[in-house]
């Protein structure tokens, strides 16, 4: 862990709070005729619920500055430069 700095530190934050804000609510229905992706009537959605494809890529973009604080955590050899 010694070896992570502030801004690996800051990233993994930005990316566990990313991931988090992904079951937040993102959007409010104000009518009961509304339908967002197919949730209809009055309420809360979250980005989860609304986006098929774009939670993936969020969820994706959230787990990589974890992924590379491991490898700067755990001294990895990579193959490029």
């Amino acid at each position: 862990m010694r070896r992570l700095t502030i801004d690996e530190l800051l990233a993994v934050l930005g990316g566990a709070l990313l991931a988090g804000a992904q079951f937040a609510p993102w959007y409010d229905a104000v009518s009961p005729l509304a339908s967002i992706s197919g949730y209809g009537g009055l309420g809360a959605h979250s980005s989860w619920q609304v986006h098929a494809i774009l939670r993936w890529l969020l969820l994706l973009v959230a787990i990589a500055p974890l992924v590379l604080a491991y490898v700067v955590a755990r001294d990895h050899e990579l193959s490029w430069a």
